[in-house]
């Protein structure tokens, strides 16, 4: 029988948009249908921030109750979760949970339940040609500090206060950041592909 292998790459990526742009982590699975093997592994990105480089920290990629069926396919529960060190493991972290069913020929379904930010992506990629199968893009958290800035220079105008001292943009935008992390902001989709 010819051995049939599919490999997977689930991205999540701060865009460049942001201030903390790059890539945070790529969970990698190979999938092996003639063996009933499945495995993974992961690398993650660094952030750049004030000049300086912060490794990801609490990195956990697991893959779990999966299962070969004899119809060919092939279920399993992939989990994520890493942060930047920069948050001393006191933030939110990247969190997301995919559970997936994918056949030989790389047709299947999958739930993701990920955070509001960062950006997330899903690829096949072997058999070549790449196929991006899911993508969620992350809010512009730079754009809603600007509107908070914005606002906040209104109302001192309107209310005749003093203007106030503002930090640089970057720092607005962090508890947008923060908050979008936040499992109150979890987006579950369920696709086809």
């Amino acid at each position: 029988m010819k051995n049939r292998e599919l490999e997977l790459e689930v991205w999540t990526e701060i865009l460049d948009y942001d201030f903390k742009s790059g890539m945070k982590s790529v969970q990698v699975v190979s999938i092996s249908f003639s063996e009933k093997k499945i495995e993974t592994w992961y690398y993650t990105g660094k952030t750049k921030l004030l000049g300086m480089e912060f490794n990801s920290i609490n990195d956990k990629f697991i893959i779990d109750h999966y299962n070969f069926y004899d119809s060919g396919g092939v279920a399993f529960l992939l989990q994520g979760t890493t942060a930047t060190a920069f948050s001393a493991g006191k933030l939110p972290s990247i969190d997301y949970e995919l559970g997936m069913f994918i056949r030989p020929d790389g047709t299947g379904e999958m739930t993701f339940t990920h955070d509001a930010y960062p950006a997330y992506f899903v690829d096949i990629v072997k058999p070549k040609p790449r196929r991006r199968i899911f993508s969620y893009l992350h809010p512009n958290t730079k754009i809603m500090a600007q509107r908070d800035y914005q606002r906040m220079m209104e109302d001192t105008r309107n209310s005749g206060e003093k203007r106030p001292i503002v930090p640089p943009l970057f720092l607005l935008s962090l508890p947008h950041v923060f908050s979008l992390l936040s499992d109150k902001y979890q987006i579950k989709r369920k696709v086809k592909f």
